[in-house]
């Protein structure tokens, strides 16, 4: 983009700026699928732990869970929650 940012033709100009619109468009499109999978993830983990806390039971040990697995799961929730927000704007 530079060689062509320089020239004096502002025809090349633009087409030089657009060249980088799109790339940019398309990386970021490209990450946007990566974070929005990586969010399903969370989702889906979150969800497994909330079944497991509703259960009753710890998954990891297949024993009862601690009276605050509820609590944690609400902590773990808003800690994905806050983590992944800021990517999706």
């Amino acid at each position: 983009m530079d060689r062509l940012a320089r020239s004096d033709s502002p025809e090349l100009r633009v087409a030089a700026m657009l060249t980088w619109v799109i790339q940019r468009r398309v990386v970021l499109a490209e990450r946007v699928e990566r974070l929005r999978k990586e969010l399903a993830e969370a989702e889906a983990a979150v969800a497994r732990l909330a079944a497991a806390a509703a259960a009753g039971r710890c998954p990891a040990r297949g024993t009862p869970a601690p009276r605050s697995a509820a609590a944690y799961v609400g902590e773990v929730l808003k800690r994905i929650a806050a983590e992944v927000a800021p990517h999706l704007t």
